[in-house]
């Protein structure tokens, strides 16, 4: 048994919220974990993790994304749910997503060049009466992408090879931006593992 209180803080200037292409994004949780409450169970570890995203508008079709995502843990001895590395939501070295990478702290830098290979384009949609709804917005982008990431793993837990080591992934990746800021990706990864590997998702952008 314990009580948690958390602080979080974000400041968004990008112009969209689902596929940004320019502006920033900064978000800050500050949480504290057992307050010496409860004698039985009771924990006592500081959490502070954040996020930075920057959107560049290189050219009237390149554009450039740096993210950079980090966590820190002042405790040593914490229950497993709190030890969430990388692999989970959108922190994730591309190429390593099948791999879950826990550890009390990371650091994470997702980098990104894109190209807009197929400007926004609206097709009707002729069988739909709807005004609103017969109408498909959509575009193409082409992205080359380099990842880097680190997890500490103080515990060095057995089976967790990943961690207390650099991972490296890069590829090439196809984004389908599409109405109602809908994306779907499609990604040709190598990791520094020298696996291959092809990824799909669903609204999941940098």
């Amino acid at each position: 048994e314990y009580l948690t209180l958390d602080y979080s803080y974000s400041s968004d200037h990008r112009d969209s919220k689902i596929y940004p292409l320019a502006g920033d994004y900064f978000e800050g949780v500050l949480s504290k974990s057992g307050f010496g409450i409860f004698k039985d169970g009771d924990i006592s570890m500081m959490e502070i993790s954040g996020s930075y995203r920057k959107y560049w508008d290189i050219s009237k079709r390149f554009y450039f994304a740096t993210d950079w995502t980090g966590k820190i843990s002042t405790s040593r001895n914490q229950p497993y749910f709190y030890q969430r590395g990388l692999g989970f939501g959108r922190n994730f070295v591309r190429g390593y997503e099948l791999y879950v990478i826990d550890g009390q702290s990371y650091v994470l830098s997702k980098n990104t060049l894109k190209y807009n290979l197929v400007p926004t384009k609206v097709k009707e949609i002729g069988f739909i009466p709807s005004e609103k709804f017969s109408k498909l917005h959509y575009a193409l982008f082409l992205n080359w992408y380099v990842d880097a990431g680190y997890v500490d793993d103080f515990k060095g837990t057995e089976g967790n090879n990943l961690a207390n080591k650099i991972l490296l992934g890069t590829g090439l990746g196809l984004d389908l931006v599409t109405y109602y800021d809908m994306v779907f990706r499609v990604d040709f990864s190598v990791n520094s593992q020298g696996e291959f590997g092809v990824f799909f998702h669903v609204a999941n952008t940098l």
